[in-house]
């Protein structure tokens, strides 16, 4: 029969009450080394943060411009996007006709705010709206007068791709640059 305290080979096992923790000094460095690395991956963190809400915003506008031909394909009336420039910033908003000429905001939506923190660069027709006829074609398509950007000064600065295009056509379809 073993006694409590003795292994096999009849020696003593060494018990202590003492439970072990870490010192300050060991606490200190682990909090050290994790300080550095999120120093190191701050940088990185903000890149992803501006790429995404500037990705964002441009999908915002894509999102709208489908909304605008996708109503006037399915309600057979006239829809368009209208921008609109407001004490140094832009807004959007997608409209239906409902007489010639005639204009009212799309039921369900709202007038949409550009952030400020982005260049914008409109180069639609003088009434800077794009009209969708219920064919899905643009009507007042002109093809010097055919895109949206937004640009990022801060990705810039990083000499990172900052500038979102959006590209129309005449058949409706539009198309997303990043460059």
């Amino acid at each position: 029969m073993q006694c409590s305290g003795e292994n096999r080979a009849g020696t003593h096992l060494r018990t202590s009450s003492v439970s072990r923790g870490f010192s300050l000094i060991e606490l200190l460095a682990v909090i050290g080394i994790l300080g550095i690395m999120m120093a190191f991956s701050l940088p990185s963190f903000t890149h992803t943060q501006a790429v995404r809400a500037l990705d964002n915003e441009a999908g915002t506008i894509l999102m709208a411009l489908q909304t605008a031909k996708w109503q006037a394909a399915s309600t057979r009336m006239n829809h368009r996007l209208q921008f609109v420039s407001s004490g140094g910033g832009w807004t959007y908003r997608v409209e239906r006709e409902t007489a010639s000429g005639t204009w009212t905001i799309l039921h369900g939506t709202a007038s949409k705010e550009i952030s400020s923190s982005f260049g914008v660069t409109i180069t639609l027709p003088s009434s800077l709206t794009v009209v969708f006829q219920p064919t899905g074609l643009i009507s007042n398509y002109e093809s010097a007068k055919d895109s949206i950007a937004l640009s990022s000064a801060k990705l810039q600065a990083l000499g990172q791709p900052g500038r979102r295009t959006i590209r129309l056509f005449a058949g409706g379809s539009f198309h997303l640059v990043k460059s």
